[in-house]
């Protein structure tokens, strides 16, 4: 057997992720990592650049995608990521709770501006944002209902903070990919870190069922 596929992960692995899985999804994925693997140290940048893994040394990025063509990279897709309706409680009692479609046109909406094309209806956006994180905490705090990835909602639907809106209606707008440069073997630390994401994902998926 080859040397790195039967020690122990260890070392420093370079992680690149955009900042909305660093500040939801991996502080308690990397936490249990961690605790599995004690050998390996973490470095962990998180930028909405596509950083250049070979050149600037990273070992894994995680990347948020319609696809991904790179030839100089391996690309394992981990889930898709869907775009849900939400709104804070005090929005619905002042507004009321929308129960089609065509009702969506009489309420306000926040909404991350490229994603507007992907929405069910026109929408009359009261803000429109460049930042997710920006139209998260808008929609917590009561501004319109608002239009976003389901994972970025998870714990405040499970808090109460948020409530579906429309909650059969999804769109599934990019995938969530695992990317390592090409080698001849791929270190230990990279598919341990890999298989352990398959895992947890599949434990607690970044999509629901809609309903």
């Amino acid at each position: 057997n080859l040397p790195e596929q039967t020690d122990v992960p260890s070392g420093t692995l370079r992680l690149t992720a955009p900042p909305d899985l660093g500040f939801t999804l991996l502080p308690e994925l990397l936490a249990k990592f961690c605790a599995r693997y004690p050998e390996v140290q973490l470095d962990v940048r998180l930028s909405n650049r596509l950083e250049d893994l070979v050149g600037e040394g990273f070992d894994v990025a995680l990347r948020i995608s319609p696809r991904l063509k790179d030839s100089t990279l391996v690309a394992r897709k981990l889930s898709g990521l869907d775009l849900r309706l939400y709104a804070a409680p005090s929005y619905l009692a002042k507004r009321g709770t929308p129960k089609t479609l065509e009702e969506l046109s009489d309420h306000d909406f926040v909404v991350f501006r490229t994603l507007a094309t992907a929405l069910p209806v026109k929408l009359k956006a009261v803000v429109q944002t460049d930042d997710v994180f920006f139209t998260h905490q808008a929609t917590l705090a009561g501004l319109g209902i608002g239009a976003m990835a389901s994972f970025l909602a998870k714990a405040d639907v499970e808090s109460g903070a948020l409530v579906p809106v429309l909650p059969r209606w999804s769109k599934e707008v990019g995938s969530l990919f695992f990317v390592h440069p090409k080698t001849q073997h791929t270190p230990r630390k990279v598919t341990a870190l890999r298989d352990f994401i398959i895992e947890h994902l599949r434990n607690h998926p970044l999509c629901p069922e809609p309903g």
